[in-house]
């Protein structure tokens, strides 16, 4: 039923086509014997249909219309213009265009033909082709006439676009000079000179058209807004402000009243800096970064803000969201460097220094990076800066790798397992949760985690990762090594239940088969401190230290036991010996640095009593942030 109604309509379209084409013979056969007189009346009576098919927005019908009439007068040149027109109407230049052209050999002089076919040359386009014919336009029509005015207004449009696109300046300059002369009372006018000029820094020109765009139309928030980004980009930062607050009370676009909110807030904030009111003009570059978190000029000022109230990790975070916005914002880059020495993440602040090293081409902000990299190589050492060098390289190979595939299991491991050498805890977790999302199965990264978690103390997960390797496990000699860390978590478990009995016996257990255990040394150091068996508690964390030396918070906890045993002169030996460890952190450093202070007053009988609670250093993190 479906292809015989197919067929049906097919041969009514092949008829209807024939029709036509039969029709159009017949015209224009007609056409070849019709007097002047009678070809003038056929084309009247159809230029009457097409009207009345051009009412009823019947275009197509007028289309045809108009086709019969040039059967009649092939040179009939309205005939093509209006079929032009209908082309234009429907966004088809490519066909309109070349009727137009039609049309113009025909009657060249045509002012109305001219004007539409520059038109359509400049929405296809075409803008030299354009420029040509309002040229042309100008050159027809006597100065100071209509047709002369408009065609020279988009003649300089055009010029004044063209110069835009190819960043000419000077063309810019000129081009709108004479565009505000001639035709600046024009909204249009005004505000296409005044964002060319302002997008290529011609401050002048862009203020004197934004400025008249104001006065031409005082309640347009936009005007206010463009006039305002002005005086902003020249430094005038209390006129910006002001014209930013007026146009916020203005109607505006969600859009640009996003953008002038942020805008007032920055120089307000900037405003009360200068001012000396911290306090406010942070809540003024908060403000903004909560409708764009990216801001530079918020960032970088919250930055410093935050390095003086000693809130390092935000300040970080403020420098890297500009140098993602900027990447060669250098001066962002040798704070964040600061920053990231501050607090321990050596590696990151050497890979900043030395991207300013090797891109500050002007060497504005290359000398104070050198100098602080060669304090720093004194302070660490030549062969420690040379290996940390060599990590960042490494992890910027790896990140490469991970760029074009982030899925890519081996690169991921690779790079947790690099962050841990750097003893980059939290991020080598995040890596390799990211390894085992991708293949649940994957023994190391599970035993990787297990140990990480353990050492945060996240004893349930650390067991969950244990088990499930202990699962996947084939090779005798690591199924027991990692029974053995099993159930050194599952001690840990009791011990956080405070079931202390069961909790020691299994810490015994783990310790008959694996002596030199640290994490089964540290929870029993650990358990016996809860119990208040603070000598046994000191015993089990030389043991600890035995085995690992360079363990900052065993000595942190070794230190603390002694001063609570009322041994001072033991606890002082440890706290200094923080002071000059290498592997210790700044946090860790202060806090030796008041407690070898208090210690000291207390020994010389300049000591009061203080309600300081001595807590000790009670997770196992082997690998942790002082390493």
């Amino acid at each position: 039923m479906l292809s015989r109604c197919c067929r049906y309509i097919a041969l009514v379209l092949l008829l209807s086509c024939l029709l036509l084409a039969v029709a159009q013979a017949q015209t224009a056969a007609g056409s070849a014997v019709m007097s002047d007189a009678e070809r003038e009346a056929a084309v009247q009576r159809l230029l009457v249909q097409r009207n009345k098919a051009m009412a009823a927005k019947d275009f197509g019908s007028a289309f045809r219309i108009l086709q019969q009439i040039l059967a009649i007068d092939p040179k009939n040149y309205r005939a093509l213009y209006n079929m032009a027109i209908i082309h234009f109407m429907k966004n088809e230049y490519g066909k309109g265009i070349p009727l137009l052209e039609q049309s113009l050999e025909i009657v060249p002089k045509n002012i109305s033909i001219r004007e539409a076919y520059a038109r359509a040359l400049r929405e296809s386009g075409a803008d030299d082709k354009a420029i040509a014919q309002y040229r042309m336009l100008r050159s027809q029509s006597p100065k100071g006439s209509k047709v002369y005015a408009k065609a020279d207004r988009e003649l300089k449009l055009l010029l004044l676009k063209k110069a835009q696109r190819s960043r000419d300046a000077e063309a810019i300059e000129e081009v709108g000079a004479q565009l505000l002369a001639d035709y600046g009372t024009e909204p249009a006018v005004l505000y296409k000179v005044g964002a060319a000029a302002a997008e290529n820094e011609r401050y002048a020109l862009a203020e004197k058209a934004f400025q008249g765009l104001v006065a031409a139309l005082p309640n347009s928030g936009k005007a206010h807004f463009y006039l305002a980004n002005v005086y902003e980009a020249t430094g005038r930062n209390e006129a910006a402000e002001k014209l930013f607050k007026q146009a916020l009370g203005l109607k505006l676009n969600p859009a640009i009243t996003k953008a002038a909110t942020i805008k007032y807030h920055v120089l307000v904030g900037l405003r009360l800096l200068n001012q000396n009111d911290v306090l406010l003009s942070r809540q003024e570059f908060e403000a903004v970064l909560e409708l764009d978190p990216w801001n530079v000029v918020a960032n970088m000022n919250l930055g410093l803000i935050y390095i003086e109230n000693d809130e390092l990790e935000e300040a970080a975070k403020a420098f890297e969201r500009v140098i993602q916005v900027k990447p060669d914002e250098f001066e962002a880059r040798i704070r964040l460097a600061t920053v990231y020495l501050d607090i321990a993440k050596v590696p990151e602040g050497v890979k900043q220094l030395d991207y300013i090293v090797a891109n500050d081409l002007k060497g504005g902000h290359r000398a104070r990076a050198v100098a602080i990299l060669t304090t720093l190589e004194q302070r660490i050492g030549a062969d420690r800066l040379a290996l940390i060098r060599e990590f960042n390289h490494e992890e910027a190979k790896i990140q490469s790798v991970l760029s074009d595939a982030p899925g890519d299991i081996d690169a991921l491991y690779e790079l947790g397992g690099l962050l841990l050498r750097e003893r980059k805890t939290d991020e080598a977790i995040e890596v390799f949760e990211k390894v085992v999302a991708l293949d649940s199965g994957h023994i190391d990264a599970r035993i990787r985690l297990g140990a990480l978690m353990e050492e945060k103390e996240e004893f349930l997960k650390a067991a969950e990762h244990y088990a499930i390797a202990l699962s996947l496990l084939d090779e005798e000699e690591r199924i027991v090594s990692i029974r053995q860390r099993l159930w050194t978590v599952q001690a840990q478990l009791y011990l956080e239940q405070k079931n202390f009995e069961a909790a020691e016996q299994a810490f015994l257990d783990v310790l008959a088969v694996s002596p030199d255990s640290i994490q089964t040394l540290w929870g029993l150091a650990r358990l016996n401190t809860l119990e208040g068996r603070l000598e046994e508690a000191l015993s089990w964390y030389q043991k600890v230290l035995d085995l690992r030396p360079d363990n900052v918070n065993a000595k942190v906890n070794v230190a603390r036991l002694y001063e609570r045993l009322g041994e001072e002169e033991k606890a002082l030996v440890y706290y200094r010996g923080l002071l000059l460890d290498m592997n210790a952190n700044e946090a860790t450093k202060k806090m030796a640095e008041k407690r070898v202070d208090v210690i000291q007053r207390q020994i010389n009988g300049l000591g009061f009593s203080i309600g300081y609670s001595l807590g000790l250093d009670d997770n196992a993190r082997l690998n942790d942030d002082n390493k």
